[in-house]
């Protein structure tokens, strides 16, 4: 194996998205979007992400706001989704 730190990073972005998977909240409100995703769930192995991308489920919310209230909106969320339990770098 030529590239060991990219085995190691898939495996840490599929814990990540283990771990997210099985919290209600963000299961709730976020959909996982972008590259990796259709790396992911489509394509296999063409070639590597190691970045995940996210978006709000419900961006009918967002109709008729501005920027900054949308930003306002949103840091509600942030410590919610920041106090989901990642097993990852438990055992590291």
């Amino acid at each position: 194996i030529k590239r060991k730190d990219l085995i190691e990073k898939d495996l840490i972005l599929h814990q990540i998205l283990f771990d997210l998977s099985r919290d209600r909240f963000f299961t709730g409100n976020v959909l996982f979007k972008g590259g990796t995703c259709l790396i992911k769930s489509y394509f296999g192995y063409l070639r590597f992400s190691e970045d995940i991308d996210f978006t709000w489920k419900d961006q009918s919310v967002f109709n008729g706001m501005s920027q900054k209230a949308i930003r306002a909106y949103l840091s509600r969320f942030i410590d919610k989704i920041g106090e989901i339990p990642l097993t990852i770098g438990k055992d590291l």
